[in-house]
């Protein structure tokens, strides 16, 4: 069974939604070591070096490697079907999202995968979830551009 996300709950509740980012996973490291092609061929450079070099571009340059191996997956989105007890969002992890028999999500499902990828390679992912006064209505990713002490 998947976890289930309360999307109404009050803002400091709302934060274990980062809960959900699943850097460790095998498949997400797979991805990594797979984006490191692309990382060369884009930069010259296959490191996911993070923060070290001090410069936003070279983030920009790693997220964008990350996401470009993840356009590629026969992945698509799916609205989330209605639940049997709204206000509540069932998370589908990545291991999910990636299966074989799977191969879709909906937009938080999208950016905790991305989020994943991102964190695995030690870079700060932002799950930003934007709505109006009747609730949550889609997730973004954001990420920093540099590290913060």
């Amino acid at each position: 069974m998947n976890p289930v996300w309360h999307n109404t709950a009050p803002l400091p509740q709302q934060t274990v939604l980062a809960q959900y980012v699943q850097e460790k996973l095998p498949i997400i490291h797979d991805l990594t070591k797979e984006a490191e092609a692309a990382l060369k061929e884009d930069s010259g450079d296959a490191s996911f070096d993070a923060y070290v070099s001090r410069d936003p571009d070279r983030v920009h340059e790693q997220v964008e490697a990350l996401y470009e191996i993840l356009r590629k997956l026969p992945l698509t989105y799916r609205v989330e079907p209605p639940g049997p007890m709204p206000p509540r969002q069932e998370i589908r992890l990545a291991g999910t999202v990636l299966a074989a028999t799977h191969r879709h999500g909906c937009c938080v499902d999208l950016v905790l995968l991305l989020a994943s990828a991102l964190y695995e390679v030690g870079l700060h992912p932002l799950i930003v979830i934007v709505g109006n006064a009747s609730g949550p209505a889609h997730a973004v990713l954001a990420y920093w551009t540099e590290e913060f002490a």
